[in-house]
């Protein structure tokens, strides 16, 4: 199980080392670009947030999933929250988080998360209520409610993520769309070649109440 989660972590690693590409690679990306505006529902999460270089992933994770699979019942796939572009902030500055949803029940221990179809249907007061009842984590780990959210949603790879996440960039204003919360990077699979790994990049977004789209 530990080789499993270390091929993730090096999947993430890889994906967020590799943020800069030339512009051809972007209007490349932009072209053949599938996005989906979904609405994900609101779910509980174990969150912890980092501060600093993204080297710090894979013992991030680990400690995470470690920690999740002695006390609380994972469900879908681990996820990265990034509200800041690291080429724009010093790498000892930047922001972002990481988690994975959580329900009631018996932990699965290291690494063994439900499906995340297995994940039930609540309200916002069912949701506030759940957490409630739930015991509280240790620091540095929160447990709080991911809010529901409409998102612009891509489903890639690893060799292909850093330009379909630049290709979102461009796909927001000659759609409509105007970006509402940091993006969001989570990670599918740990079989097959890393570089085909597939990936999901979240955006959340909403219409621009004004109707302007940017030209083509």
């Amino acid at each position: 199980m530990m080789k499993r989660f270390g091929k993730i972590f090096v999947i993430c690693l890889l994906v967020l080392s590799l943020l800069g590409v030339s512009g051809a690679q972007e209007k490349e990306g932009a072209a053949q670009l599938k996005v989906q505006v979904l609405r994900i529902p609101a779910a509980i999460m174990i969150s912890r947030e980092m501060t600093g270089p993204y080297t710090q992933h894979p013992a991030a994770f680990a400690q995470l999933m470690e920690y999740i699979g002695r006390n609380y019942r994972a469900v879908g796939a681990c996820f990265g929250i990034y509200p800041d572009d690291p080429d724009a902030v010093k790498a000892s500055e930047l922001r972002w988080e990481i988690g994975v949803r959580v329900i009631p029940g018996e932990p699965l221990g290291f690494g063994n998360n439900l499906p995340i179809e297995q994940l039930p249907a609540m309200s916002e007061v069912q949701l506030r209520k759940t957490l409630e009842r739930m015991r509280q984590p240790e620091a540095p780990y929160k447990l709080k409610i991911l809010a529901d959210t409409t998102a612009a949603v891509v489903d890639s790879t690893v060799a292909m993520a850093p330009q379909d996440g630049l290709a979102i960039i461009p796909w927001m204003p000659k759609n409509g769309y105007v970006q509402t919360g940091p993006t969001r990077m989570e990670y599918l699979s740990h079989e097959g070649s890393p570089t085909e790994l597939k990936v999901k990049i979240i955006v959340p977004v909403k219409k621009r109440a004004s109707g302007l789209k940017l030209s083509n």
